[in-house]
């Protein structure tokens, strides 16, 4: 497993990269909302109130920064609060998420 810090422009937010067999599963948090890649229901999140966004690449999401850099295909309602938008990037969604 590796984990990072990334350096937001107001704070920090902790990413994970888990290796899963032939693939990795990649999120990041902020403590208040996550993004992830598509191995995440972020629709289900929402039954526990969390602000959950799904991200997509094309070629899929292999590393941290390429999460940083996906974009926001799935926003569920908690994340909607916080003013976040499909097609939005990974990082700037965090940013919203602080």
């Amino acid at each position: 497993m590796e984990s990072k810090k990334v350096k937001l422009s107001n704070g920090m937010a902790m990413a994970y990269s888990v290796p899963c067999g032939p693939f990795n599963i990649i999120f990041a948090t902020t403590g208040k909302g996550m993004v992830a890649c598509g191995a995440f229901d972020v629709i289900a999140l929402e039954k526990f109130n969390f602000p959950a966004v799904k991200l997509k690449k094309d070629g899929g999401i292999k590393t941290i920064n390429g999460l940083l850099e996906a974009e926001a295909s799935i926003v569920n309602k908690q994340a909607l609060g916080y003013g976040v938008t499909a097609g939005m990037n990974g990082r700037a969604v965090l940013e919203k998420f602080l």
